[in-house]
């Protein structure tokens, strides 16, 4: 497993705030991206977490900082980096995070579906 993938960014909360400073941390046990209003609020539930199974990511046209991760459920985070090397940086990281536990779970699907076992999937918590 790669080393752990967590830092500063910000995040487009709305309109009215902007861009806020968060501290982002992929669980790659679980494939979830969490992310914090600081660093030193890590240990505390995650102000907000996505499932990377599935996700998407789009660096933005409007600059060379900004991308989004588009999760499968809908919901999209907009982050920003400091520059266009940390932006590379984070989505080339995200997008090998999100093709590792994509291929984990498509494979844990079709294995379980064909024995057909009731269980539930190690990388999304989701059961069948």
């Amino acid at each position: 497993m790669n080393s752990r993938l967590e830092g500063q960014l910000s995040k487009w909360t709305n309109a009215l705030k902007g861009w806020q400073q968060r501290w982002l941390s992929v669980d790659q046990q679980q494939g979830v991206l969490h992310y914090y209003t600081s660093e030193d609020r890590k240990k505390a539930p995650p102000r907000g977490s996505l499932h990377l199974w599935g996700a998407v990511i789009a660096p933005s046209d409007e600059d060379s900082h900004s991308f989004t991760v588009n999760g499968a459920n809908g919901e999209a985070y907009k982050l920003r980096a400091a520059d266009a090397k940390e932006r590379q940086y984070w989505v080339s990281r995200l997008r090998n995070e999100i093709e590792r536990c994509t291929t984990v779970h498509s494979g844990y699907v079709k294995t379980q579906v064909f024995l057909r076992v009731c269980t539930v999937c190690i990388v999304c918590s989701t059961w069948w």
